[in-house]
């Protein structure tokens, strides 16, 4: 039985200041397994057709973009994620796919973030200390992969736009400013991100 990971490719064309042209990302779904070769193969049929027939977007199996890591990973590309989101968990739920512990999508192990899964970090129980805590840190169904700048966002400042994340090829935790589009290392892993962030320690 293989663990498998649904991600979606999300393409937004954006008319701002701060993005020119179509912004492509990759956000993550769940990680899922089947025991059953028939019934997986039924699984990956009642995906396909339902989010064709959603109109939301398509399944193509494997992404067109940036990378062939993807043996393991099911892309599924959606115009809109939070209508479509609910349709891909009724879908799981229908078929009676198992619903696995996150794990590192293989088209994101280039970021060097075992730790963010390893350590529970998606998990909102693991981090938040207070409910307005917690959103300091992204939970896995709101990390995303900006493509074009090879970053893999997992926390917010709440400050003009600025993300935290992870860099394809580069080691700790990154500062992403938008308008400038520059990156300022924040920390080597994420407690030290988390702890000196709330100390006052570190800023943007």
């Amino acid at each position: 039985m293989q663990t498998r990971v649904i991600v979606i490719e999300h393409h937004l064309d954006l008319a701002s200041p701060l993005a020119n042209g179509d912004i492509v990302t990759f956000r993550y779904f769940q990680a899922v397994s089947c025991d059953d070769d028939d019934r997986w193969s039924a699984f990956l049929q009642s995906l396909s057709s339902t989010v064709a027939d959603s109109g939301l977007g398509a399944f193509p199996g494997k992404t067109t973009l940036g990378t062939d890591k993807t043996d393991r990973d099911l892309l599924i590309e959606l115009r809109n994620i939070d209508y479509g989101r609910p349709i891909l968990e009724e879908c799981v739920r229908k078929n009676d796919v198992s619903i696995e512990r996150p794990i590192v999508p293989q088209r994101w192990i280039d970021y060097r973030c075992d730790e963010y899964f390893d350590g529970n970090w998606w998990d909102p129980k693991r981090y938040g200390r207070e409910p307005e805590d917690s959103e300091m840190l992204y939970d896995y169904t709101r990390m995303y992969e900006d493509f074009e700048r090879g970053f893999l966002a997992i926390g917010s400042s709440f400050c003009d736009g600025i993300d935290f994340g992870f860099r394809k090829e580069c080691e700790g935790l990154w500062a992403h400013y938008p308008v400038d589009q520059e990156f300022k290392f924040m920390a080597p892993t994420v407690p030290a991100l988390r702890d000196g962030w709330f100390r006052g320690q570190l800023s943007v």
